[in-house]
Order: structure tokens, then C-alpha cells, then sequence
């Protein structure tokens, strides 16, 4: 009786196990993409500073962690994260058209 205790003890550690997956890359997506939806619902409402907050994070996760998974990233998960960077270059654009056209121009 022991050891059939031990055996679904066992048995029950490996399905917690493999059902709890550790996957920072995926992670990553899905942080990025829920940035960009949780933008996108509210940039309108953000104050200047708010907007200053938002295009660090944004920075944060376009260039810094971009660079920690961009050598793991399949072919699809960058378009994705491209797709990502374009929705937020177009809510800047609408949030500041002057100041974003100013930085297309390079002044």
C-alpha cells in the first residue's frame, strides 16, 4: 500500500510539473502584446506624463527585453512583435501628430 501511495504521489508531481511550464520568451509576447492592447484602449486618456511613463515601458519592452530573446524568436514571433511595435508608433502618431511627424523628419 506504500508504495502505490508513493507511485500517485509520483505521478502527481509530474503532471503539476509539466502543467506549470516556464517559458520567458513566451512570457515576453504575451507581456508586449498586453501593453500594446492595455495602450491602445487608454492612450487617449494619458496626460503628458502618463504618455512619458508608457513610452518607457514601451522602449523597455521594444529594445531592452527585445535583445534578451531576439536570437530565440521564430520567424512568426517577430512579425508579431513588429506588428506590436507598428500599433504603437501609429497610437503615437494620433497622441502627437506634430511632435511624431517632427521625429520621422529627425529634428
Amino acid at each position: 500500500m506504500k508504495i502505490f501511495k508513493q507511485f500517485i504521489v509520483t505521478c502527481f508531481t509530474i503532471v503539476v510539473l509539466n502543467s506549470c511550464s516556464f517559458d520567458p520568451k513566451g512570457d515576453y509576447i504575451d507581456d508586449f502584446g498586453t501593453f500594446i492592447n492595455e495602450t491602445e484602449l487608454s492612450y487617449e486618456t494619458y496626460s503628458v506624463e502618463d504618455w512619458e511613463y508608457i513610452e518607457v515601458e514601451f522602449n523597455n519592452f521594444s529594445v531592452i527585453e527585445y535583445m534578451d530573446y531576439e536570437n530565440e524568436l521564430t520567424e512568426l514571433e517577430k512579425k508579431q512583435i513588429s506588428s506590436y511595435n507598428y500599433r504603437f508608433k501609429k497610437m503615437r502618431v494620433k497622441k502627437d501628430p506634430a511632435g511624431s511627424i517632427l521625429d520621422i523628419l529627425g529634428f
